[in-house]
């Protein structure tokens, strides 16, 4: 439990870290607690694998240092919430009543490092 009150904040944020959570579903209920009635409760996520920005690079590195080896399975989280669907039941289940769910791409710039240039 977070040591927060509760409906203390206006607008929380999980930006990726509820999906990756061992108990990602207490996490989602942690952020409903703590936003109050009728603020704002933003879940960001990816919605394939390996992610984005750096990530990316993570994954690419581990490829090239072992070919052999398949990746680890995802967490839970990450592959419930990847499905906006799925998230927005997650989201209603954990407390959230009026919910907006919108997808957005992007192209992860940051550079790359001359490892991988």
């Amino acid at each position: 439990m977070l040591a927060l009150e509760d409906e203390g904040f206006d607008a929380t944020f999980s930006l990726i870290g509820a999906s990756i959570f061992p108990d990602w579903r207490r996490g989602l209920a942690e952020q409903v607690r703590v936003t109050r009635t009728g603020g704002k409760a933003c879940v960001a996520t990816w919605r394939k694998l390996p992610g984005g920005g750096p990530f990316l690079v993570m994954a690419e590195a581990l490829r090239a240092v072992y070919p052999n080896m398949a990746p680890p399975a995802p967490p839970e989280g990450f592959t419930t919430l990847a499905d906006p669907d799925r998230l927005g039941a997650e989201l209603k289940g954990a407390g959230l009543s009026a919910l907006e769910i919108e997808e957005i791409e992007v192209v992860w710039e940051g550079p790359a490092g001359p490892a991988l240039s």
